[in-house]
């Protein structure tokens, strides 16, 4: 548990000149502290020139869904985002979460969890 609300509550940025750094943290860190959309769910992604952020949906508990950020502000100064659609367990009956999705090369991964039967020994 995080002190943002559970799980992956809060959302902190970083950038750099280089992918070995050195990083510096976002002057608004955490960006973000909401339970609901601040922990990643995927690579983010441009669509015609948006950018959009795959985010988990941390409730009712921990990786129940994907929720699909689109950044409409980012810079030095402020981030903002805004949820422009989502993916819920019920399209699968033995879906219980989903956890990520990433896209590369015309092929798209998601990775669920599902609801198993408890088998009990007699």
């Amino acid at each position: 548990e995080g002190e943002f609300g559970g799980v992956g509550g809060a959302l902190a940025l970083f950038h750099s000149m280089s992918p070995l750094g050195p990083w510096v943290p976002h002057r608004c860190n955490p960006v973000l502290t909401d339970a609901t959309c601040a922990r990643p769910a995927g690579r983010p992604f441009a669509i015609g020139g948006d950018l959009f952020r795959p985010a988990q949906i941390g409730v009712p508990n921990y990786g129940w869904g994907i929720t699909f950020q689109r950044v409409v502000a980012l810079d030095e100064w402020c981030y903002e985002e805004v949820p422009v659609g989502r993916i819920e367990p019920a399209w699968r009956p033995d879906v219980a979460g989903i956890h990520t999705i990433n896209a590369a090369g015309g092929l798209s991964v998601i990775d669920v969890r599902v609801k198993q039967r408890r088998r009990f020994l007699r």
